[in-house]
C-alpha cells in the first residue's frame, strides 16, 4: 500500500508582506505663500530702491553739471558776439592742441558765415539753445542753427536745420568745451556696399546708414558715363578735430586709396527733420560728384574755370543733386561771346593757347557748348567727352568721343545759341 502525497507550498512571508504598508517618505515642506509673497515684496522693494537712487543720483549730477556749464556756454556766446576769440579759446580744453587749433580756426564761422563747403549760408537768426543732458566723461548742450541753402535743387528745401551738439568736461581747472572722449562714439561699424564702402561710428548709424545707401544708389547712375576710379569709393565720417579743420580741402579730393574725407555730423551738425536729412544727402553727394569729376579731369587740363564748373554742374543734374547746368556765370559769359561774334563747334578751343586775343571770344562760348551737347544728346553726353577733352577743339572731342561729325550739329547750335 503506498501513501500518495500532495505537496503545496504556502508563501507566508509574501502574504505577509501584502499585508505590510511601505514606509512612507517624509514629505518635502514648500515655503508657505506668504514666505513667497514676502520674498517677492522685498526684491521689488530693493529694485525700485536702486532705481530711485540712479534716478536721483543721476537728477543731482544732471543739475551739478547745468550748475556748472552754462555759465561757461554764456561765455561762449558772449566772446562770439563780442569776437573775443581769447576768451572763447580760453574756454576750450588745454590739453588738447588739436581741439584748440581747430576751434580757432573755425571762430564764430558757423554764426557768421555758415558752412559754405556744403553751400549752407549763415541766416540772421540768432542760435537757440536747447537742454543739457549727461554724456560719458561729461555733459553735451545742444543748439540749432538755421542755415539758408545756396543753390537749392528745384522743388528742393532753401534751408536746413541742424544741431550741433557742444561737450563739455570737467579737468582741474574746472568745466571747458572739449572734443567727446571714445565712450560718447562707441565701436566703430562698416558699410561695403557695391558701389561705395563706407567706415562711420555707432553715435552716427541711425543717421548716416540710410545716406549712404542713398550714396550707392546715387553712384550707380554716374559712374556709367563718367569714369570713375576703381570700386568701391571709399567714405570715412571721422571724429578727429583734424578732419573738421581741414573741411574746405578734404572732400574735394581723393587722397589715399580713393578715400573721401568727412567730419561725423556730431561735429558739423545733426539735421532736425527730413528735409535738412534730404540737404545733408545732397551736400555730401555733391562733394563726392565733384571729387570724381576731379579725378576724372586728372587736374591737370588747362581748361578755363567757368568750363570746369559747368562740368560738373552737368555731373550733379545726372545724379540729382542740382538743378540745370548753366549758371549765372556762364550765362554773362555767354552774352560776351555772343557780342564778340558767334563761333560752330568745331572751332571752340578746349585751352587757352599763346594767343589769347584770338581764342578768347570763342571759348567763352564753352560753356554754353557744353551745356549744348548736354541737352542735345541726354545726361552723360558731357561725361563721355571728358577723356577726349585734351583735344584741341570741341570739335575734335565730338569727333573723337561720340563719332559724330561736329558740322552736323552746327544748324542745331545756331538755333540753341538764338534762342
Amino acid at each position: 500500500m503506498s501513501i500518495e502525497l500532495d505537496w503545496q507550498i504556502v508563501n507566508e512571508d509574501t502574504d505577509r508582506l501584502e499585508h505590510i504598508a511601505p514606509p512612507s517618505r517624509p514629505r518635502r515642506r514648500w515655503p508657505s505663500r506668504k514666505w513667497l509673497s514676502a520674498i517677492a515684496l522685498i526684491a521689488v522693494l530693493c529694485l525700485a530702491a536702486a532705481v530711485t537712487y540712479m534716478a536721483w543720483t543721476y537728477h543731482v549730477n544732471l543739475a551739478r553739471a547745468r550748475e556748472l556749464v552754462q555759465p561757461i556756454a554764456a561765455l561762449e556766446a558772449q566772446a562770439i558776439a563780442s569776437n573775443d576769440r581769447d576768451l572763447f579759446l580760453a574756454l576750450q580744453d588745454p590739453e588738447d592742441s588739436a581741439w584748440r587749433s581747430m576751434q580757432a580756426q573755425r571762430f564764430a564761422r558757423l554764426e557768421r558765415v555758415g558752412l559754405p563747403e556744403f553751400g549752407w549760408q549763415a541766416m540772421n537768426t540768432c542760435p537757440r539753445v536747447g537742454d543739457i543732458t549727461l554724456e560719458p566723461d561729461g555733459a553735451r548742450l545742444d543748439v540749432t542753427y538755421h542755415l539758408s541753402v545756396a543753390q537749392p535743387v528745384p522743388g528742393g528745401p532753401t534751408s536746413v536745420t541742424v544741431r550741433v551738439p557742444q561737450f563739455y568736461k570737467s579737468t582741474p581747472s574746472g568745466w571747458v568745451r572739449a572734443m567727446p572722449g571714445p565712450e560718447y562714439w562707441g565701436s566703430t561699424l562698416a558699410y561695403n556696399g557695391k558701389r561705395v564702402a563706407a567706415t562711420y561710428w555707432q553715435r552716427d548709424a541711425d543717421l548716416l546708414e540710410p545716406l549712404i545707401l542713398r550714396i550707392d544708389k546715387m553712384l550707380e547712375r554716374v559712374c556709367g558715363p563718367l569714369a570713375c576710379p576703381l570700386q568701391p569709393i571709399h567714405i570715412a565720417f571721422e571724429n578727429s578735430a583734424d578732419t573738421l579743420s581741414h573741411l574746405a580741402d578734404s572732400t574735394c579730393e581723393f587722397k589715399v586709396a580713393h578715400t573721401l574725407r568727412f567730419p561725423s555730423p556730431q561735429l558739423l551738425g545733426l539735421p532736425t527733420d527730413t528735409s535738412s536729412c534730404d540737404e545733408l544727402y545732397r551736400a555730401v553727394g555733391t562733394q563726392i560728384v565733384q571729387a570724381l569729376v576731379s579725378e576724372a579731369l586728372d587736374r591737370q587740363l588747362d581748361m578755363p574755370q567757368p568750363a570746369a564748373q559747368i562740368i560738373v554742374q552737368c555731373e550733379l543734374a545726372h545724379a540729382g543733386l542740382a538743378g540745370p547746368p548753366l549758371t549765372e556765370q556762364a550765362s554773362r559769359a555767354i552774352g560776351a561771346a555772343l557780342w564778340a561774334g558767334w563761333s560752330p563747334l568745331r572751332v571752340i578751343p578746349l585751352h587757352s593757347s599763346s594767343s589769347e586775343k584770338d581764342t578768347r571770344p570763342a571759348q567763352s562760348l564753352l560753356p554754353f557748348a557744353l551745356t549744348f551737347i548736354e541737352e542735345h544728346f541726354g545726361p552723360g553726353s558731357v561725361a563721355r567727352l571728358i577723356p577726349m577733352m585734351t583735344s584741341d577743339t570741341l570739335g575734335q572731342a565730338i569727333q573723337t568721343g561720340m563719332n559724330v561729325d561736329p558740322t552736323t550739329l552746327e544748324s542745331a547750335w545756331l538755333t540753341y545759341t538764338l534762342q
